[in-house]
């Protein structure tokens, strides 16, 4: 690990001022962490949490900023936090991540394959959503959330969560649908 900085000697009121500022910026940040579509769910608040340690560490550059400076500062660090953590963890395919199985027979092989390049060309699909579309299939598809807790947490009703995820399913037998065949069968998949 790299060295490790003491935190800055702050007045009083520099705390209440950075008290202020979390109380105004936190959940707007954890929300901004979620729709950034490398950022895993996991990992969101841990990167609000680092972005306003480094806002103390740095203060002295924040403190004269603007609310609107402030916030851009804000969702600057966090995007930058949030690349290294994702160089750091070199982003895992969940999808070849199985337990030791008998050696594939040519047939399982070529099947093996092709669901791969479905699935892959599932989240490319995901991936050029609407930021509100793409965030939700990621917390319910990708993260397996329930449409009510990805509801709750993006303070949005669990119809629209539903008619996002419809929408979703229906971007995805346009474009994918020929690789993918159980799309169709799937009408109100929900995880369990």
């Amino acid at each position: 690990m790299g060295s490790v900085e003491s935190r800055p000697k702050l007045t009083r009121t520099q705390v209440e001022q950075i008290e202020q500022l979390y109380l105004l910026e936190a959940e707007d940040l954890h929300r901004y962490a979620h729709s950034r579509s490398w950022v895993r769910a996991c990992d969101a608040q841990d990167l609000v949490q680092i972005t306003f340690h480094e806002a103390v560490r740095a203060w002295e550059k924040v403190e004269p900023l603007g609310s609107d400076e402030r916030r851009r500062w804000l969702r600057q660090v966090l995007r930058n936090k949030a690349v290294d953590l994702w160089r750091k963890q070199k982003r895992v395919d969940l999808a070849v991540d199985v337990p030791d199985l008998p050696p594939p027979s040519d047939n399982e092989t070529a099947e093996h394959v092709e669901l791969m390049i479905a699935l892959t060309s599932c989240w490319k699909a995901i991936e050029q959503m609407p930021p509100r579309r793409r965030m939700i299939a990621l917390l319910v598809w990708g993260e397996a959330w329930e449409v009510k807790r990805a509801a709750d947490h993006l303070g949005l009703a669990t119809s629209t969560v539903r008619v996002h995820l419809r929408e979703a399913r229906l971007q995805l037998r346009a474009s994918v649908g020929h690789l993918v065949p159980f799309i169709e069968d799937e009408e109100d998949w929900e995880p369990a």
